[in-house]
């Protein structure tokens, strides 16, 4: 925790702060896909967004909290802001990720094996059937506890869910429907085994991990399997406070 009151850190890691508000919308731009191969391959992808993209999702924050001027540069693409902001986010996963690193691989691990073992016993109906209560899977709809109104159509391409140990009590979505479809739900955890009173708190740490997912997917596809391949054909719809999924298989 000492090392958090150093003014060099300090002056790096409020550069995140306006972009990771404690609750509530924040740009899909800072949780990419490839973030699930590491902090390396999230950070690239990072500094790889188009511009179009950064301006249109950080316009949507913009609407919901008063950003900081320099938040206009971003905006723009501007490369020297968007390599201070990775340069923040490595620097706070050195800081308050690392090391614990293993250990809340551990419990990410953990889950992924009892997820793994439902679809070689039970398949992917029986792995979706197993999200309860955070899901519930009633074919061809998963339906999801969710704070706000929002509708996923997946539309032919598959869903990948992803555990996270700093995912809190809802499984979270990207908010735009263009980009792979990612449900990211918690894992079981003791707090008690990580020292959790040594890492800031908050709820939107999604970058600290390579993406806030750690970096441990599945995709479930209609011959029951775990992996990259299978091909995707689901559409997704979602419903009063809930976020569904509809598909004749799910990837």
């Amino acid at each position: 925790r000492s090392a958090f009151t150093q003014p060099s850190l300090l002056d790096q890691l409020r550069l995140l702060l306006p972009l990771l508000p404690p609750r509530g919308y924040f740009p899909d731009f800072l949780t990419p896909t490839n973030g699930s191969q590491g902090l390396r391959a999230g950070i690239e992808a990072i500094l790889s967004t188009p511009k179009q993209r950064l301006r249109a999702e950080l316009e949507l924050l913009d609407n919901r909290y008063q950003l900081p001027s320099w938040v206009s540069a971003l905006a723009e693409g501007d490369r020297e802001v968007l390599r201070r902001l990775t340069s923040a986010i490595v620097t706070y996963h050195e800081v308050a990720l690392a090391p614990y690193q293993s250990r809340l691989q551990a419990c990410v691990d953990s889950d992924r094996a009892v997820r793994a073992r439902t679809v070689l016993d039970a398949g992917a109906e029986g792995l979706l059937s197993g999200l309860r209560p955070m899901m519930r899977w009633s074919y061809p709809i998963l339906e999801v506890e969710y704070p706000v109104d929002q509708e996923l159509r997946l539309d032919g391409r598959g869903l990948l869910l992803l555990p996270s140990f700093f995912c809190y009590q809802y499984p979270v979505s990207l908010m735009d429907p263009t980009l792979t479809p990612v449900l990211v739900y918690p894992v079981e955890r003791d707090a008690r085994w990580i020292g959790a009173e040594d890492i800031v708190g908050g709820t939107n740490k999604s970058f600290l991990t390579g993406g806030g997912k750690i970096g441990f997917g599945q995709r479930v596809h209609d011959r029951g399997g775990i992996g990259g391949g299978g091909r995707p054909q689901g559409q997704a719809v979602s419903s009063s406070r809930s976020a569904c999924a509809r598909a004749s298989s799910v990837t």
